[in-house]
Order: structure tokens, then sequence, then C-alpha cells
């Protein structure tokens, strides 16, 4: 009971009285338990407060949220309806906060974060994960709610001890200041308390919660509020992207078959900056992964048996990497690293290892790359199911790039998919996912792919003597 009777004190004592943290006016209260997605979220402050926000969980691992509600640390509650309630709550801390790195604190544009909890949320009728809306044709996402426990009036000082919920009504982009967000208007719509909290639409999330802001019809008119919130066209690795040339993306293709690639890896890196990037690579047996050595991080996670970014995983640390010694930052020569994994895959119908090839000098022909990169060219975001593209190799005096392959087009890897493996006719591993550059002749995009078959003797050397 005391951590309850703290929790609501706490809420109503804390709370921001800035125009952004915000909450929900010409709402009711939610039917208990209905959102089971909802996270409340303590934010530990650096002077000791406690402030709140709301988020939604993605699975098991992460919660989704506004980055302007970073804090000193978090604590997730989950399962929550009313504060006072005996029913247990989850209780979970936050290992590491992920905000989007081009966030503004001036004016919240993209104003979105993902938070990795330490231990996994357990699933129970009362908490479960929300699916995130997909990019559609243009139009406007319909049918929309908002759920919190931020101020339900427009007059009170305090939070809401229950969850309160309220419909909201998405108007055109002419009228939405921002680019990437929806906006709705007029009374109902969050305010204090609820910024990170989920815009749902037909029983997915399109937004998080955002700013509030005086838009100049409305003023004309009835000097209304419009709500904005941060636009989800896809999943969260839009946090973790870099705009690095040599990050590579699938451009181009179309969604492989679920687990048709069983060897494939997403690659977790976790970054001296306290950032995390993502990668591809490739397992080769139990033990070893192999990626490009421009993947490099102070530590990885490695994901296995995925297809869509959303469902569970075998998830392995990295016990030391390999990057090879001749590697070089500057030019990508020799751009080629194996991970051994700290522990053992464990191969099933959605895990295993690829072969590589041996070669005869000929150039591979019927090749395919595949990663979860971005898929289309003007897109921030990576995809959440793995993609697949075809790509033609083209001749070695067109190919810039010494112990290379190279592909030559628009069609194929780019950022998101360094890493992943060049993959023939006889399905086995030909290159490493490496490097974009231009074509000397007509400037067109030339991809290159470290060749395997060039270091067979360094990666058979350092497989027998780490292997377990």
């Amino acid at each position: 009971m005391f951590i309850h009777l703290k929790l609501t004190l706490l809420l109503a004592l804390t709370l921001d009285a800035r125009g952004y943290t915000r909450g929900r006016n010409g709402n009711h209260e939610a039917v208990p338990h209905s959102r089971p997605y909802m996270v409340l979220l303590e934010r530990h402050m650096e002077d000791k407060t406690t402030n709140y926000c709301g988020g939604f969980l993605l699975n098991e691992d992460f919660v989704m949220t506004a980055a302007h509600c970073q804090a000193k640390f978090f604590t997730a509650l989950l399962g929550v309806h009313h504060v006072f309630s005996n029913n247990v709550t989850q209780r979970i801390s936050v290992e590491q906060a992920i905000p989007h790195i081009n966030f503004n604190r001036t004016d919240l544009s993209n104003d979105i974060m993902l938070l990795k909890l330490t231990s996994d949320a357990h699933f129970n009728k009362n908490v479960s994960p929300i699916t995130l809306g997909e990019e559609g044709d243009g139009s406007l996402p319909r049918s929309c709610i908002v759920s919190g426990w931020g101020k339900s009036n427009k007059n009170t000082k305090y939070m809401s001890s229950v969850l309160m919920e309220g419909n909201v009504t998405l108007i055109d982009n002419e009228r939405c200041n921002g680019e990437k967000v929806y906006c709705s208007m007029g009374g109902t719509r969050p305010a204090e308390g609820d910024s990170g909290i989920p815009l749902v639409c037909e029983g997915k999330a399109y937004g998080v919660a955002s700013s509030s802001l005086r838009d100049k019809v409305a003023q004309l008119d009835r000097d209304l509020i419009m709500s904005a919130q941060c636009k989800l066209v896809t999943l969260m690795f839009a946090l973790a992207l870099h705009g690095q040339v040599y990050t590579l993306k699938i451009i181009g293709g179309h969604e492989a078959v679920p687990h048709s690639r069983p060897y494939m890896v997403l690659l977790e890196r976790h970054m001296d900056d306290k950032t995390t990037n993502f990668c591809g690579g490739f397992l080769l047996n139990e033990d070893f992964v192999m990626t490009a050595a421009h993947c490099q991080a102070k530590s990885y996670t490695v994901l296995l048996g995925i297809h869509n970014v959303h469902t569970k995983s075998q998830t392995l640390s990295v016990k030391h990497d390999f990057p090879h010694k001749g590697y070089n930052a500057t030019d990508y020569r020799n751009d080629i690293m194996l991970l051994k994994l700290n522990s053992k895959a464990k191969f099933n119908k959605n895990v295993s290892a690829i072969a590589l090839a041996e070669g005869d000098g000929s150039l591979p022909s019927s090749c395919i790359v595949s990663g979860w990169g971005i898929s289309k060219k003007n897109e921030d975001y990576m995809s959440v199911d793995l993609m697949e593209v075809n790509v033609t190799l083209v001749d070695e005096e067109q190919c810039p790039k010494a112990n290379s392959y190279c592909s030559k087009g628009e069609a194929g890897p780019a950022e998101g998919d360094s890493g992943g493996p060049l993959v023939c006719k006889d399905g086995k591993a030909y290159g490493v996912v490496c490097a974009s550059l231009k074509s000397k002749n007509d400037d067109a995009r030339i991809t290159a792919y470290t060749k395997i078959t060039d270091y067979g003797e360094w990666i058979n050397s350092i497989i027998q003597k780490y292997q377990e």
C-alpha cells in the first residue's frame, strides 16, 4: 500500500508545468486494462525530483516514448490502471535510453526515444505490446485515441489516478506545423503528464505525443490548441541510424519470405558514446558470425532467427571481435570481421549457418543481398521486416576496390545493411556488404562486397584457434 500511496503523491507533486509535459482534456476513464501496452514512466531527474511521462510497450525489451522525456534514469511501470490498486505492477528499470540522434530540444523535432529495459516484461492479460502503424498511402489515420494518466481536466493541478482516454481527430498536413508529425486540434488532447503516450488508430500506434502548439488558423477561429504527435512510419531503428555512407541499406528490393534466410543476423552495436547502431551479419557456425570490419563497436548483441523485428529472437552477446588486421578505415580495405559468440547459437528451422564459397575465379551469378536497412531512398527509417534484392555483379575492370566484388546501380544495399552477405546461385556466401562508391566512368553508384574467397586462410585460422 505504501508504494501505491507514494506513487500517487509523486504524481501529484512532481508535475512539470512546462508546455510540453501534457495531459488530456475532454476525455473519460479507460476500461481497466483495455490498453495493456500503456507504460507509466518515472523520470528520476538530476535534481533528485521525480517527474512522469507516458510510454508504450513495443516488445519484451523496449518501451517507446518522447525524447524530451529524457532523465538521469527511469523506472517503467507496466500493467497499471488505478495507481491506488493493490494489483501487482511490474516495475522495471531502464538499461539504456536511446533518443533520436536528431532530436532538437528547441523545436522538439524528432521527438522520439526508445528505452531498453534491464529485464524482460512478463506478458499477461494486463501487459502486452502494441503493433506500430505502417506507412500507408499518405492518407490520415482514422479512429484515433490517446490514453494516459495526465491531467484529465483543464483546471486541476493533479494528474489522474486512473488511466484516462479520449478520441482525437487528425488534421491535414497544411495545418500541421512541422515535418514527420501528425496533428490534432480541439479540446480533447494530451497535456501535462502525457508526453510520450501513443497515438493509437485502429489498434496500432501511429504517433508519440510530443508538443502542444497554438495554431494560427485556430487563433482566428476558436483559439483551439493543436497537439502534435511525432509520426511513426516504421520502427525503433530510426533512433539509432547514422548518415554514414558506408552503413548500408536495401533499396529497390522486396520483403523476403519469412525465415527463408535463417543465417541472417541483426547486429546491435553499442558504441562508446552510449548510442546503439546496427549492422547486418551472417552465421558461420554455432560460435561465429561474419560481418564488416567497419561495424566495430564497444560491445555487441547478436539477434538470430528474426524476420519481423518485433518478434522474439535468440539474443547472444559477443565474447570477442576479430577485425582483419589489415583493415583500413579510410578506404575500407580488408573490410571483414569475425565475431566469437559468448554462447552457442541454437540451430532450429529459423536459425542455421550458411556455407562460404570457395570460388573458381569466375564471376558469381544470380546473387542477392538481404537486410533490415532502409528500403526507399528518401526514408529515414530501417525496415521492420527482412528485405532482399537481386544484384548483378560487374567485371573487375568496373570494380574500383581490390579484393572485392561490385554491383552497379541504385538497387542494392545502403544504410543499415553493412556486414550482410552477398549470396549467389549455389546458396553460398561470396561477399560481405562493404561500401558504396562512385563509378569512375559515369558517376553511377557502385556497391562493393569484400570477397570472402580471398580471406579463406585468415577465416580458418581464427575459427580453428577459438572454436569451442
